[in-house]
């Protein structure tokens, strides 16, 4: 009988190896850069990993995502107020601290980018931030995921790094004008 159950289990072994082997899902991991164009000269952008992206090389264009997140980022995540969290589903991965991210219409990248910049000093940054100059800033990341990029000018929200990813800043910095005051109280009023 030990036999028998030896043998069963080495067979459930091997099937279990075998199917998780046929699972094409992968986490990419290497160097990956995010560029933002359009980028204020002098800023510093940075960029901060909300969710780890596996992406599925069985897909014909292999841009099938899953998205997880730890415990500590849906913690933060639900603490939001439900405009910036609309659409964003969690779902515990058996008992462990990780978990599932599903998203529906409801979802605005805008508003979630709001919410993520009021949290924005409890998150933790990803690779060096980046000074723009010539109008280009570039980050490099280490894996890939759903990144919130942050600049002193306002907020962007970037998806999808396993592949080098360019994103648009639609911010500038406002120009400063010299205001003139007329004072018509007096006579001979002159411009100041």
């Amino acid at each position: 009988m030990k036999k028998l159950m030896k043998k069963l289990l080495a067979v459930v072994a091997a099937i279990t190896m075998v199917l998780g082997m046929s699972i094409s899902a992968f986490a990419a991991t290497g160097t990956f850069t995010i560029i933002i164009d359009n980028a204020v000269n002098g800023e510093t952008y940075k960029a901060y990993k909300i969710f780890d992206a596996e992406y599925n090389t069985a897909s014909p264009d292999t841009k099938t995502v899953a998205y997880t997140a730890t415990k500590t980022m849906v913690d933060l995540i639900n603490g939001l107020d439900n405009t910036a969290k609309a659409g964003i589903t969690f779902t515990q991965i058996g008992t462990s601290d990780n978990y599932t991210v599903t998203v529906d219409n409801n979802f605005n990248a805008a508003n979630f980018a709001k919410g993520l910049d009021s949290i924005k000093s409890r998150l933790t940054q990803a690779g060096q931030g980046a000074v723009a100059a010539n109008g280009t800033a570039t980050i490099s990341v280490i894996e890939t995921g759903y990144y919130f990029v942050d600049t002193s000018t306002g907020s962007l929200c970037s998806l999808d790094t396993a592949k080098n990813v360019t994103i648009h800043e639609k911010n500038s910095v406002p120009s400063v004008t010299d205001k003139q005051v007329k004072n018509d109280n007096k006579t001979n009023s002159q411009w100041r």
